[in-house]
């Protein structure tokens, strides 16, 4: 996080009310030297950035996810003559995210049965639990 606005003409108007050096003024306020040069040159803090992005564009990235749902982010960059970490925050600029899904899409939950009826063994794992009510617990 870079020092407010505020701060750096503060610091500039001291150095200057105090007829000090830019050594002297770095050790007083433990600022790096080098920053208070450029604070001289520019003031304002740079907050934006002033060009698009470079490698590849939206468009193309949203046709790639289109064609490609279900691919990597490595393959994408592969594809597209990027690294993995560029399609990773282009995908996030887009807000795009992958979203796992908790069931498989080819399972027909009428037709499972759990893993223990299969064996002919009973299971008494429900018999071993009692019942307990939020009541009867004493959590402060």
């Amino acid at each position: 996080m870079g020092y407010s606005l505020d701060f750096r003409k503060r610091v500039l108007a001291y150095k200057d009310k105090h007829s000090l050096t830019f050594e002297q003024t770095s050790a007083h306020f433990e600022v790096a030297i080098r920053t208070l040069f450029r604070w001289r040159d520019k003031i304002e803090p740079c907050v934006t950035r002033n060009k698009p992005p470079t490698k590849i564009s939206d468009e193309t990235l949203l046709l790639d996810v289109q064609n490609y749902p279900d691919d990597y982010q490595w393959e994408r960059a592969k594809r597209l003559g990027v690294t993995q970490s560029a399609i990773h925050y282009a995908l996030k600029r887009l807000n795009i995210t992958f979203k796992k899904t908790l069931k498989h899409p080819n399972a027909d939950g009428a037709h499972r049965q759990p893993s223990y009826s299969n064996t002919g063994i009973k299971d008494d794992r429900e018999d071993r639990y009692t019942e307990i009510t939020v009541e009867e617990l004493s959590i402060i």
